[in-house]
C-alpha cells in the first residue's frame, strides 16, 4: 500500500507518517524497482497503535520504549493518567483564580495586578501551570488549529510536544516554498493587525523583498478594511474629500464601517446626506471608494 492509500486508510496525514518514520517508529520496506514505500498490514497495525497512543498524547519517546519492549504498557497508562491529573489541576487553578477574581468584583481599571500575579506565582511553585506567554510573538502567527494545541502541550508538560512542533516546522516550511500563499497569508495578516504593526511587519517586507512589498501595499485594504485603520489616521485622510465623496463611499459599505465612519465624523449627519444625494450607480459608489483605499495604501507605504 503506497503513503497516500494508507493517508486515507487510517488518517493520519503523510506529513506525520514521514514524521513517525524519521523517529524510527515505523520503518516500511521501498519498491527496489522504484523507491516507492510501500505499507504492509504490520506496518498499518504499527500505525494505528502510534495514532490511538498520540492522541491519548503519549508521547514519541515512550512509544518506541514500548515498541523495543523496554518498558510496560501499564507503567506508560499510570503516567499518562497522572499527567492527566497534573493538567485537571492546572486547569482547575486557573479557573478557580478567575472565579475569586469574579467573587472580587473589581474592574479591569482598579485590579491589583501585583495581588494577583503573587497569587499565581505561589500557585506555579506548588505545581500548578499556567499558560507560556513567552512566545506570544510567534504564537499570534500561528493558525488556530495549532494555537489550542500549543497551549495544552505547555500545561501539560512545560514544553512543546515534539510532533507538534515537526507539524509547526512543515507549515512554515511549506508556506515558505510557494510564494503565492505567502503572498495571502502576508496579507491576511496585515488587515488584522493593528496600525502600528502593519508598519513594523511592511518595514520588513521592504527591507527583504521590495517586489514582494509593492505587491502588498497595493492589496492591503479594500474598503470594509477600513475598520482596521486608527480613527485618528483615517479621518486625517478622509478630511481631503468633501463630504458628499464620503457619504457615496458609505452607501455601499457594511453597517460596521457606516457606524465606524459615523463614530469618525459626528457632525455628518449620513442619513440626511443620503437622502439629499439619493440613489446611485454602484460604479460611481466603488469608484469613490477606490480613491479612499488608494489614499490609504499610498499613507502605509
Amino acid at each position: 500500500m503506497r503513503i497516500k492509500e494508507v493517508e486515507e486508510h487510517i488518517g493520519i496525514t503523510s506529513k506525520n507518517i514521514r514524521f513517525y518514520e524519521k523517529e524510527g517508529l515505523l520503518l516500511p520496506n521501498r519498491n527496489t524497482e522504484n523507491g516507492y514505500r510501500e505499507y504492509s498490514e504490520v506496518d498499518l497495525e504499527k500505525l494505528k497503535k502510534i495514532k490511538l497512543l498520540r492522541k491519548l498524547g503519549i508521547s514519541i519517546e515512550d512509544i518506541r520504549l514500548l515498541q523495543v519492549e523496554q518498558i510496560e504498557f501499564s507503567d506508560v497508562l499510570n503516567k499518562q493518567i497522572d499527567n492527566f491529573k497534573s493538567v485537571i489541576n492546572s486547569l482547575n487553578e486557573a479557573a478557580n483564580l478567575c472565579v475569586d477574581l469574579q467573587k472580587e468584583s473589581v474592574s479591569f481599571k482598579n485590579i491589583d495586578s501585583n495581588l494577583w500575579l503573587s497569587k499565581m506565582n505561589e500557585l506555579e511553585r506548588k505545581g500548578a501551570r499556567f499558560m507560556d506567554i513567552n512566545n506570544d510573538e510567534i504564537i499570534r502567527f500561528l493558525p488556530d488549529k495549532f494555537k489550542m494545541q500549543y497551549y495544552e502541550s505547555i500545561i501539560k508538560s512545560g514544553q512543546i510536544d515534539s510532533e507538534l512542533l515537526e507539524q509547526i516546522t512543515s507549515y512554515f516550511e511549506e508556506i515558505y516554498r510557494k510564494s503565492v500563499d505567502t503572498e495571502k497569508l502576508l496579507i491576511d495578516t496585515l488587515k488584522n493587525v493593528d496600525y502600528d504593526e502593519r508598519n513594523k511587519l511592511l518595514d520588513m517586507v521592504k527591507e527583504n523583498n521590495v517586489e514582494l512589498y509593492a505587491k502588498l501595499s497595493n492589496s492591503i485594504f479594500d474598503f470594509e478594511g477600513i475598520v482596521t485603520v486608527k480613527k485618528e489616521v483615517l479621518k486625517d485622510i478622509l478630511n481631503r474629500f468633501d463630504i458628499q465623496s464620503i457619504v457615496k463611499a458609505s452607501m455601499a459599505a457594511s453597517p460596521q464601517v457606516n457606524e465606524y465612519l459615523q463614530g469618525i465624523f459626528t457632525d455628518i449627519d449620513f442619513i440626511e446626506e443620503k437622502k439629499i444625494l439619493g440613489s446611485r450607480r454602484i460604479s460611481e459608489v466603488l469608484s469613490i471608494q477606490d480613491e479612499i483605499i488608494k489614499e490609504i495604501n499610498n499613507r502605509i507605504k
